[in-house]
């Protein structure tokens, strides 16, 4: 009889055991997705999303001294800016003057088209005068600016497929 009690005691402990080990679901609180959008030379455009949203990162060599993070609208913002890059190099390249810098407000950030007696053009993007800033040439930054362009239309994309 304590034999028949023991096992049927050992196999109740055994039945509660796996249902509560089995009960628990999986779920998904923590993650980042990324998706590389776009890479023009060294420099990239990439769609995060994570628990707190969706972002736009632009990046250049430089690790996170080259690391840009902005909302979908603020990317666009920059994109418009950076469509105007033909332009301001025409303008510059005409020019002999030592230093010369344009800077165009593009939301939260700053663009900056500089050149030096007509040679080395460079465009630079910040959020602020110290910090972290993405160095394009006018190439880079004339496709970026494309792909910054539609940056609410990725969002809106990886919002609506990556569903955790």
């Amino acid at each position: 009889m304590n034999k028949k009690v023991f096992v049927i005691v050992n196999m109740l402990c055994l039945v509660l055991f796996f249902s509560f080990a089995n009960a628990q679901e999986y779920t998904i609180a923590d993650y980042d997705f990324t998706w590389r959008a776009a890479k023009v030379g060294d420099v990239r455009m990439d769609v995060q999303k994570n628990p707190k949203g969706v972002s736009i990162v632009l990046a250049g060599p430089g690790g996170g001294l080259a690391r840009l993070n902005m909302t979908p609208l603020q990317a666009m913002a920059v994109g418009q800016a950076l469509e105007k890059t033909g332009g301001y190099y025409d303008e510059q390249m005409k020019k002999q003057d030592p230093n010369m810098e344009e800077l165009v407000s593009a939301g939260d950030h700053t663009v900056s088209f500089s050149s030096s007696r007509g040679r080395k053009f460079q465009v630079s993007v910040r959020k602020s005068a110290v910090g972290a800033a993405v160095l394009m040439d006018k190439d880079q930054a004339l496709k970026m600016g494309k792909y910054l362009r539609d940056a609410e239309k990725m969002a809106t994309l990886v919002n609506e497929r990556i569903q955790p």
